[in-house]
């Protein structure tokens, strides 16, 4: 498996995000940490490991510790180390073909079979959300919306705008046509337009993916 080496801040973010989480989780249900059964036994089932995730901090993996967080699932977080080039070895590529993260293994899947692996980061929320049923509709329509827009951002949000990102903040070279702004503000503005008076793109199912 790969290197559990840890940058220095990994942990703190790690920390932060999973306190994020609780708080929002409390914030929803009117304040209480386990406000009924359902939130006792979530906070129960924590305590089994059910989902390995390879993960490190980055807006990708991010997505995927908000959804266990949010969805109060067990899962345990192995460190893909990505500027030790980590995601390069041939470990990771056995369950994760295009040697990036996040990609999980889960050791309890619906079908009660041998654990199950997932890669990129738009399949694993899709395949979380059908496992727990939470987050995306079991209606027709609704599921097609949250669909559509789960794929919106894997191919052109998230992609357009860690390039801008990459180009504008790190790279070595200056180069203006890789630092062009327009298709990313483009894009936001898909964004605004669809939340303009909806709390979530697919507004059918609260929260939504």
């Amino acid at each position: 498996m790969p290197s559990s080496i840890r940058a220095v801040g990994f942990e703190e973010d790690v920390d932060k995000e999973i306190v994020d989480g609780r708080r929002r989780r409390r914030a929803r249900d009117g304040g209480s940490a386990c406000p009924n059964r359902r939130a006792r036994r979530q906070a129960a089932s924590r305590k089994h490991v059910i989902i390995d995730l390879y993960y490190w901090p980055t807006p990708n993996g991010h997505k995927i510790t908000i959804f266990f967080e949010e969805a109060g699932l067990s899962y345990e977080i192995k460190p893909v180390d990505i500027s030790a080039g980590d995601q390069l070895k041939p470990e990771l590529r056995s369950f994760s073909p295009n040697n990036r993260m996040p990609a999980i293994v889960d050791r309890a899947p619906a079908d009660g079979g041998e654990p199950i692996t997932v890669f990129e980061s738009g399949a694993i929320l899709v395949d979380l959300a059908e496992k727990t049923g939470r987050f995306m509709s079991h209606e027709v329509r609704g599921r097609k919306t949250a669909l559509e827009w789960v794929f919106w951002q894997v191919g052109g949000l998230g992609p357009k705008a860690g390039q801008n990102h990459h180009f504008v903040q790190y790279a070595p070279e200056r180069i203006p046509y890789a630092m062009d702004v327009k298709e990313t503000n483009r894009l936001y503005g898909v964004l605004d337009r669809r939340l303009a008076g909806r709390n979530a793109r697919a507004a059918s199912c609260r929260p939504c993916l």
